[in-house]
């Protein structure tokens, strides 16, 4: 499915139903072989000329590094949007994003559920720390889309992101663990500057850890 909408969106000339085909008849394959053996494309899809199948070996052969780490990027979920992100600020790494999902969060390519998801499928090992950064910002920022405030109390923060870091695909995270990374993933989001905690001293607002006293 993702390989056949990824075809449609970025071959010049393949259709819908010529993207199902060639996904169908390749599968993984499909760039190897559009690229390096087109007249097996005209023999293998109906309605495929032979002029069609060496444009389409021209496309891939010129725009090479865009065809392979979309087409991966896709099959990983992410959108047509999403993968032009990926390329355009850099992040098109496929084995940094296989080792650590979370790094589409921290640049606001994807969300929580999408890089956990990731995180399921590729087994990622050593991020569990990343994880919980995201997983506290999302919930943060789910908390404030619901109360519309900035003024959230650390308690309220700490519970809704244990509650979505176990309600996705992802391992189940045990309180202990919890609490032993929750400090440094917090510390983190706010190094992503996605989140900021804070408390007001002498009417002023100043940057203060989570276990300060009227953090917020």
């Amino acid at each position: 499915r993702f390989t056949a909408s990824f075809l449609e969106d970025n071959l010049k000339g393949s259709g819908k139903v010529t993207s199902n085909a060639l996904a169908e008849a390749f599968g993984d394959d499909i760039l190897d072989v559009l690229e390096n053996d087109p007249d097996k494309v005209t023999d293998a899809v109906q309605g495929v000329s032979e002029e069609l199948a060496r444009s389409f070996a021209a496309q891939v052969y010129q725009e090479h590094d865009f065809f392979h780490k979309g087409l991966k990027l896709r099959q990983m979920g992410l959108t047509q949007t999403q993968l032009k992100h990926c390329i355009k600020l850099g992040y098109a790494d496929i084995d940094k994003i296989e080792a650590n999902p979370y790094l589409l969060y921290a640049v606001r390519i994807a969300g929580f559920e999408t890089c956990d998801r990731i995180a399921g499928e590729v087994s990622p090992d050593g991020v569990l720390t990343e994880r919980l950064a995201a997983a506290f910002s999302a919930a943060v920022m789910r908390l404030h889309e619901n109360s519309k405030s900035t003024y959230l109390l650390p308690d309220i923060c700490r519970r809704e992101t244990l509650k979505l870091l176990n309600s996705g695909p992802g391992p189940e995270i045990t309180a202990p663990v919890f609490e032993e990374l929750f400090e440094t993933a917090v510390t983190q989001s706010n190094v992503n500057k996605q989140t900021a905690v804070y408390r007001f001293q002498d009417d002023k607002c100043i940057g203060c850890s989570i276990n300060d006293e009227n953090n917020r």
